[in-house]
């Protein structure tokens, strides 16, 4: 997908391309050839080469090494707040953005906990559609991080929502609580932080 080119882009780039979730453009600045990765508009490393393809060649091999690292140093299996945060930047580009609306509102509830019902009636939309939504997002940032989360038995609707929550034990003919993960919440409130300045 085409997004706009970023103010840090090499001078007369002549590579543009994907290497999984990211962009990778690279060209010549001033003799120096550089290829810069970037996620949703964010750069996220750079390297120099003897050319622009060699460039990207060692870029490619750093995003994997990477990508390693940052699942290497899971805690229990489940992804960082860093992890988190690339994976809701990206996916707010991909067509989710109502899903990313609805975690907002989630993650300001006390104790960032909520029932579907609360968060249908917070969003203005009926239960079986808000959970749709959320099932949806689970789905895709699922794939995105390559996580699979211990199920525990749970339907089709809620499992894909412990890619992002977990839910609290209730009695049993009451609505579940869904508590967003502390490394999903962390990597809200980062993305707060980052996007302040750009609304003055």
């Amino acid at each position: 997908m085409a997004t706009k080119k970023s103010r840090e882009a090499p001078a007369s780039v002549r590579i543009d391309t994907a290497h999984h979730h990211y962009r990778v453009i690279a060209g010549q600045r001033e003799g120096v050839c550089q290829a810069i990765a970037y996620l949703a508009n964010r750069k996220i490393d750079s390297i120099n080469g003897e050319t622009v393809e060699a460039a990207v060649d060692a870029l490619k091999g750093a995003l994997d090494e990477r990508t390693v690292r940052l699942r290497r140093d899971r805690v229990d299996g489940v992804p960082s707040a860093q992890e988190f945060c690339e994976a809701l930047m990206a996916l707010d580009e991909a067509g989710l953005k109502p899903a990313i609306a609805l975690l907002a509102v989630h993650s300001r509830r006390p104790d960032a906990a909520a029932t579907m019902e609360d968060l249908a009636r917070l969003a203005d939309r009926d239960e079986s559609a808000t959970a749709a939504v959320y099932t949806r997002f689970g789905r895709k940032l699922g794939a995105f991080l390559d996580f699979v989360p211990e199920v525990n038995g749970y339907d089709r609707t809620l499992a894909p929502m412990l890619t992002f929550a977990v839910l609290e034990t209730r009695p049993k003919k009451a609505s579940p609580v869904l508590r967003l993960r502390p490394e999903m919440l962390e990597a809200f409130h980062t993305l707060d932080r980052r996007d302040e300045p750009s609304r003055v």
